[in-house]
């Protein structure tokens, strides 16, 4: 056994994490531009050195049948938002409030 685990990593993918994120990019746009999961971009975001991005998790629905948007504090349908998974409504998603 030589003592590593896993794949080795990828420096050329790496290194153009690192440029765009210094390009300003967010990880959610880098994992779309590189087709890769979000997760691996956080991945590699923290072996860069920085903070990775955390994903909140959707508040849970109340007896109104409604539940809070995290970014517009809204409280909503449950059809407002894109999926059962998606703490952001769809107009937030969308860039669509203020």
């Amino acid at each position: 056994m030589s003592g590593t685990v896993g794949r080795p990593v990828e420096k050329a993918l790496r290194k153009r994490i690192s440029e765009l994120l210094k390009a300003g990019k967010e990880q959610a746009e880098i994992a779309r531009i590189l087709d890769k999961a979000p997760s691996t971009i956080a991945y590699h975001v923290r072996a860069l050195g920085h903070k990775a991005k955390e994903y909140e998790s959707p508040a849970s629905i109340g007896k109104d049948g409604k539940r809070r948007c995290v970014q517009c504090g809204k409280r909503k349908s449950l059809g407002a938002f894109p999926n059962e998974r998606n703490a952001a409504c769809s107009m937030c998603v969308r860039g669509l409030t203020k």
